[in-house]
């Protein structure tokens, strides 16, 4: 074996060392408690989880921006209480996972937002279940079945959860109901649409001055408390989500103030994820259950978006999962499995179909052309 052999192999075993170091999830107790790890709780995960939810352990915040504070009365020096209980139990042989937050974000929010303000959520989900895997939940072909459930928020409402997920809501205001998650701190996971305004809060559809009143104020953490009920909330991957990632998510900013960001928000974000975590890493849960992925997959390269289906979603693992993507719906899109995608929904700019669909339908088209050919 020659250098060039060797530091070869020394490299694929290094990749495969790394692929393997990478937490798995299977359907067990220790996976899902391996999972709660990650999040940012204010509480001690092992122990039960609190019945009054004014009781819960917090973490005191501290931001100094300009305007209007949380509490409605201070300005500038702002402070605030984030609450995060994410548990973990087993009941038979299904798994659950109890998510107790105020909604609160760990880090600062930009000048001229509204503040956000403390929400009460507190539901349980059965976690990562196969109970619909071998079925499409989502299961979209035509232009109005998938603007029907790409383009509109009632597609995430919690009745519209699968029965069989066994999703139960003990304490809440009503804002779950237009979520699609909670992200690892707590902050409120909504879907790629605008409640407002029905279009992609980001890219939205449009001519010049529609795409102006339809794009939503973000901050440097993509976050925004736009016209939702003052819930502190984000519609994308945010990198502030993750503990320990960027030390500047502490600084108040606006997104459009940060040049790299007013352009391509999303590329922005994905390329500020550290190493450590440019791998297949988990950035939140879905309110169905299913793990949401950051935007790596396991060999530190962006999921190929051709290979999900309508709704963001993949078998990861034999695990059905959903994945960040720089493209709508960049979170979850529905709840799925869901079929391939075929149709861009119209209210977005920003949408990449499948290539396999569009590789089938080329396939299709040349047999078409060459049969009527040969018919005349």
């Amino acid at each position: 074996m020659n250098l060039l052999q060797l530091i070869t192999l020394i490299c694929i075993i290094f990749h495969i060392d790394q692929v393997i170091q990478q937490q798995s999830y299977g359907y067990n107790i220790a996976s899902c408690l391996a999972f709660i790890d990650k999040f940012s709780n204010t509480c001690d995960p092992t122990l039960p989880p609190a019945t009054d939810f004014d009781q819960m352990d917090f973490e005191e915040m501290q931001c100094s921006r300009p305007g209007l504070c949380p509490d409605l009365v201070t300005f500038n020096n702002c402070k605030w209480e984030r609450i995060l209980c994410v548990t973990c139990r087993q009941e038979g042989d299904d798994i659950f996972v109890r998510v107790q937050t105020n909604g609160m974000p760990d880090h600062c929010y930009a000048e001229g937002q509204f503040p956000p303000q403390p929400k009460v959520i507190d539901f349980e989900i059965k976690w990562n279940s196969n109970d619909d895997t071998k079925t499409l939940v989502t299961n979209v072909a035509s232009q109005i079945e998938v603007d029907n459930k790409l383009c509109n928020n009632q597609t995430f409402f919690d009745n519209q959860i699968p029965a069989s997920r066994g999703f139960q809501i003990y304490q809440g205001d009503g804002d779950l109901n237009y979520a699609i998650g909670v992200g690892l701190n707590g902050v409120l996971l909504y879907p790629p649409i605008s409640n407002v305004t029905g279009f992609d809060p980001i890219y939205p559809r449009g001519n010049t001055q529609q795409i102006i009143n339809r794009t939503v104020s973000i901050d440097r953490c993509l976050g925004t408390t736009f016209n939702e009920s003052s819930t502190y909330h984000y519609h994308t991957v945010s990198y502030c989500s993750i503990q320990d990632t960027i030390p500047d998510a502490l600084y108040p900013d606006s997104c459009k103030n940060i040049q790299q960001c007013r352009i391509a928000p999303l590329d922005y974000h994905i390329n500020q994820f550290v190493p450590q975590i440019r791998k297949k890493y988990p950035i939140g849960i879905a309110k169905d259950g299913n793990i949401i992925y950051g935007p790596y997959d396991a060999s530190g390269q962006l999921w190929d978006q051709s290979t999900l289906d309508v709704c963001n979603g993949i078998f990861v693992d034999k695990q059905y999962a959903y994945v960040a993507t720089p493209n709508f719906p960049y979170l979850v899109g529905c709840w799925g499995p869901g079929s391939v995608k075929k149709v861009s929904p119209q209210c977005t700019r920003n949408y990449k179909s499948s290539t396999i669909y569009l590789k089938l339908l080329s396939s299709e088209l040349i047999l078409l052309i060459m049969a009527i050919f040969l018919i005349y």
